[in-house]
């Protein structure tokens, strides 16, 4: 899994930078099999990390993802009022959300809530099927 997060430049451009460095320091590797993590960091970089998984997806062929639950819990942390009772479905919410726009593979956490998030990507990717 190859991070795109740039912590100087948290922007699209910032993170393709990031993977353009490391698709050179790996070329001459053994690394075949690659997927690009476009770096989740909180609600506000959601936008970033679509356009970056839309630019991977074109300009690299390379399968993309992110970690949605990094966003929850940092999301919780910051409005406690507004999750206690809400914060499983929220989280399910994002990580639909995120690979509805795009991601093809989703990092979770913490384990315990696989179940949740297994049974609603799986109902949204057979619905999705329809459509292709």
């Amino acid at each position: 899994i190859i991070l795109t997060f740039n912590p100087k430049k948290k922007s699209v451009e910032g993170r393709i930078e990031v993977l353009k460095n490391t698709l050179k320091k790996i070329k001459d590797t053994t690394i075949t099999n690659k997927l690009i993590d476009c770096t989740l960091i909180d609600i506000e970089s959601i936008r970033a990390v679509v356009d970056t998984m839309k630019i991977v997806k074109n300009e690299y062929k390379l399968p993309v993802g992110c970690s949605p639950s990094n966003a929850s819990y940092l999301y919780k942390k910051r409005e406690p009022e507004l999750l206690s009772k809400n914060f499983q479905s929220f989280d399910t919410s994002l990580n639909i959300i995120l690979r509805s726009l795009g991601s093809d593979f989703l990092i979770y956490g913490p384990i315990k809530a696989y179940n949740r998030i297994f049974k609603s990507i799986t109902l949204y990717n057979t619905i999705q099927n329809y459509f292709d």
